[in-house]
């Protein structure tokens, strides 16, 4: 096994910065980073288009081509890469490449298989590299000039196909997993609609109120100097988590390693989140909402999320559905990065209130899904460590 210069065998090309007076309602469908969607190329989630004649005159050596494949260079954090890449296919042209996108072709197909390629993008080894290159910025703007320091191991062309072979076998797995836990979740959500019916209408005219009314506690995070880095300081018996928006969206109380003292926690504790509590994260990727475990350690949250404390009027798995939907009723700012505009859109949410009784009804329902789905997501869990174990072993 050889470690060669990446664009010693292969091709790369950045994408050009088409602006928005040349979309076109129809011509030749935009490529860009929104269409790069858990590992594959979705082009039906945008609506940009340029004409056909600047498409096929002015950028036509940015046409894609059957087979290239794609990866976000700017726009993401480098931790969820892995998921915004996939391949061009032939149904999908004409095509035309736009900024934030870099597309990529193998030299010779006798000495670099181009899923090998991709799961080589996939690693922790070509993250390492991208991240350093980046200065260590968390968020990803990189390009050709990058590129072209980033090196990759290369094997024998039998090895790279049995690689391959072997990563493609989990990869199905694990999303034949995913695809029966997200059924078991569709299951949920036609439960609620049909004992509840639909949160923006409510057809069964339940008590309507707002949602700061079945809150004791609803509150945005800090912002400016009240929560700086150098308050930080290392975990011990007496410090308290400061919880971040990885938290909301990935579902886990677990991550993130920043603390504060007990005294920053009593100066900020207007901002304090508590097990059972629920965090919701309100900048770019809104709407997450996760429910903070009894196991959870008590802190603050910071300037990315909200935390929400139930008062015992709507059950926690109810107010969970009904967010799912509600959320998108909330305003929003900023023409780049979304961001909840203020916390008072929240409060004033107009929220429908059902029977306790039927509340409850509803929570058991889910809580016999939920044990149906805990075997899946054993069974994913162990995938996925497999598939990490199999990455680290062919790649770094």
């Amino acid at each position: 096994m050889e470690k060669v210069k990446l664009n010693e065998v292969t091709w790369f090309q950045e994408g050009p910065g088409v602006r928005n007076t040349q979309y076109t309602e129809s011509g030749v469908k935009l490529l860009n980073v929104a269409n790069l969607v858990n590992g594959k190329v979705v082009l039906s989630n945008t609506s940009r288009f340029i004409s056909e004649d600047e498409a096929f005159g002015k950028y036509k050596h940015f046409l894609c081509d059957d087979g290239d494949l794609i990866i976000a260079s700017s726009g993401i954090k480098v931790e969820y890469l892995d998921k915004k890449m996939g391949f061009v296919t032939k149904d999908m042209l004409p095509l035309c490449m736009n900024t934030s996108t870099i597309r990529f072709k193998v030299k010779d197909k006798n000495q670099l298989d181009i899923k090998y390629l991709m799961y080589f993008f996939k690693s922790n080894i070509f993250k390492d590299q991208i991240q350093k290159l980046i200065t260590g910025s968390a968020q990803l703007n990189y390009g050709p000039s990058h590129l072209n320091k980033v090196f990759i191991k290369m094997n024998t062309m039998n090895k790279q196909k049995e690689i391959v072979n072997k990563l493609d076998k989990i990869t199905n797995m694990i999303e034949n997993q995913e695809k029966m836990i997200k059924k078991y979740d569709d299951l949920i959500k036609s439960q609620f609609i049909e004992m509840f019916g639909d949160v923006n209408t409510n057809p069964k005219h339940w008590e309507m109120t707002k949602l700061q009314n079945i809150c004791s506690s609803i509150v945005r995070g800090p912002f400016g100097s009240a929560l700086k880095k150098e308050f930080f300081v290392e975990k011990n018996d007496t410090t308290y988590k400061v919880y971040e928006q990885k938290n909301a969206i990935q579902k886990s109380e677990k991550l993130g390693t920043y603390y504060i003292t007990k005294e920053k926690y009593e100066e900020l504790k207007r901002f304090e989140c508590k097990p059972n509590d629920f965090i919701m994260s309100c900048s770019g990727t809104m709407g997450e909402l996760y429910q903070l475990p009894a196991s959870s350690e008590k802190g603050i949250i910071n300037q990315a999320l909200c935390k929400f404390t139930l008062n015992g009027k709507m059950n926690s798995t109810v107010f969970l559905e009904f967010m799912k939907d509600a959320i998108r009723n909330i305003e929003t700012k900023g023409s780049g990065i979304q961001n909840i505009a203020s916390v008072i859109y929240i409060k004033n949410l107009d929220v429908y209130v059902p029977p306790i009784e039927l509340q409850n009804q509803f929570a058991d329902f889910v809580k016999h899904i939920d044990k149906l789905k805990f075997t899946l997501k054993q069974t994913l869990e162990k995938l996925e460590n497999c598939y990490n174990s199999l990455m680290q072993e062919y790649f770094e």
